[in-house]
């Protein structure tokens, strides 16, 4: 029995054998015989003829099995050169992930820029409000109440002086009118400047020992007595023109040093108030030097930063969307119907050897669909003879590619500029440099986008001389359509 009718009866084919052999990475030639006495065991259980053949006698006596080798190193021979000859693929650029949120108007589709942008928006919203709280709570403690809680105790403490004052001299000689009415005058002020302190007395200046309230409440209540025994002093002296000096001294005078010393307690608590604000004053202004070292380090440069790349990334799409427009060009170099107008044009308009270089690119990306092509139907599975004529014609093709490519490279992009057949090159010199790196490293199979970059650009070079040339067959088209308009109104008269 043949090899052949061997391989029919295991349904496989060679080319499909030699494949999983190279899957399988099978690099000694003892794991070789031993994936083909796997075959050849087949075959005999099949044929009902089972043998038990060991090594020595696998290489010495069995025909059939070498005949199976030896076709199969034939094989790895004539398609060697194809096995090498499959492209690498292409790197996959990665891709900004992308987070999917489902809400009931739809899907909210978020990158990780997005994201950041908002986090940035959230911090400096943050931030703002901060700065604004203290500053309104600055506002509120600035009401100076310290101040006018001195000054009241200022006022209140002179008016007492001079109340003690002129009652002594009523007291100590006759009464006089005059000091009647200041007296009387000297008290109203008293009172008034008492309900003015009340008033301003701080919130914020509590102390272990002394509250606003519990102060407020001591003050009012030596006021009250100081109060009670000045008018009944006072209507001594006016109803009844009696100066009562025992009165004044046992009850009157104590009273309005107990008022005159309470006040202390107020200004106590305005002390510890202004010691607050001082405190808190320092604190803000620590609180807002951080806030605005964290705005202008972190929030500012990362905003800054979102907006270069945002810009970056609209440039990239912009560049992308004329790099998609200017892909006509490369079809019309293919149309046999429009590239001899399309070259007239180019060579009016001193574009001739952007042309001639799109033409020959065009012709090495045709090579390398051809060699695609040729491979698929070597994958497909072909016989021999066929693999065999088809792994030629690669091998002659991938001669034509690298003869092609270098006389691109050596002819355009060895001219050490940062310009291209007179416009800039896509990251000047680096283009070029990146093109010649891959040349040289893998110059047996080169890649089909390898001018990819370099030929869109042409493109957009070209794209005004293309929609010249649409522009030119629309009017030939328009001139058609009259001429046969004319003709049909000639032949209906």
């Amino acid at each position: 029995m043949s090899l052949d009718e061997t391989v029919r009866n295991n349904e496989i084919n060679l080319v499909e054998m030699e494949n999983v052999l190279y899957s399988m990475k099978i690099d000694t030639e003892q794991q070789f015989y031993e994936s083909t006495s796997t075959q050849q065991d087949a075959f005999n259980s099949s044929s009902n003829n089972n043998n038990n053949i060991d090594n020595t006698q696998l290489t010495s006596n069995n025909k059939p099995l070498q005949q199976t080798s030896n076709t199969i190193v034939k094989i790895e021979e004539g398609q060697q050169e194809y096995n090498t000859s499959v492209t690498i693929p292409p790197k996959i650029p990665k891709q900004d992930q992308q987070y999917i949120i489902n809400t009931k108007y739809g899907q909210l589709q978020l990158s990780c820029d997005r994201i950041i942008s908002v986090l940035i928006m959230l911090l400096a919203i943050i931030t703002l409000f901060m700065m604004a709280f203290l500053s309104a709570c600055t506002l509120i403690l600035e009401t100076n109440t310290e101040n006018k809680t001195f000054n009241h105790t200022t006022q209140l403490s002179k008016n007492l002086i001079r109340l003690n004052t002129y009652y002594k001299i009523i007291m100590e000689s006759e009464i006089v009118e005059l000091l009647v009415e200041e007296i009387n005058e000297t008290m109203i002020d008293v009172t008034s400047d008492y309900h003015l302190l009340l008033r301003d007395v701080p919130y914020t200046g509590n102390t272990d020992k002394y509250s606003r309230a519990s102060v407020i409440t001591r003050i009012g209540d030596y006021f009250n007595i100081l109060e009670s025994n000045h008018f009944h002093l006072y209507n001594q002296v006016i109803e009844n023109n009696y100066t009562d000096t025992k009165f004044f001294y046992s009850n009157y005078h104590p009273s309005l040093v107990n008022f005159t010393q309470s006040l202390d307690l107020a200004l106590i608590l305005a002390d510890k108030a202004a010691s607050n604000e001082d405190e808190y004053m320092n604190l803000n202004a620590i609180i807002d030097l951080v806030l605005s070292v964290f705005v202008l380090i972190i929030i500012i440069p990362s905003t800054a930063i979102l907006l270069i790349k945002s810009a970056v990334n609209d440039n990239k799409f912009l560049e992308k969307l004329k790099k998609a427009d200017a892909r006509v060009v490369i079809e019309t170099i293919a149309d046999i119907r429009l590239q001899n107008e399309f070259k007239e044009l180019c060579k009016e308009h001193n574009q001739l050897s952007k042309y001639l270089f799109m033409e020959r690119v065009q012709s090495f990306n045709e090579i390398c669909q051809r060699v695609f092509a040729l491979q698929d139907e070597i994958e497909e599975g072909v016989n021999l003879e066929m693999s065999k004529k088809m792994l030629i014609e690669i091998d002659q093709l991938e001669s034509k590619k690298f003869e092609l490519s270098f006389e691109l490279i050596t002819e355009y992009l060895d001219l050490g500029s940062d310009t291209f057949l007179g416009y800039p090159l896509i990251g000047g010199k680096k283009a070029a440099e990146k093109i010649k790196k891959i040349f040289d490293t893998q110059s047996v199979h080169l890649p089909e986008n390898l001018f990819k970059n370099v030929q869109s650009n042409v493109s957009l070079n070209l794209l005004p001389i293309y929609k010249l040339c649409k522009s030119n067959q629309q009017r030939k088209r328009n001139q058609r359509m009259k001429l046969m308009k004319k003709q049909q109104l000639a032949t209906t008269q």
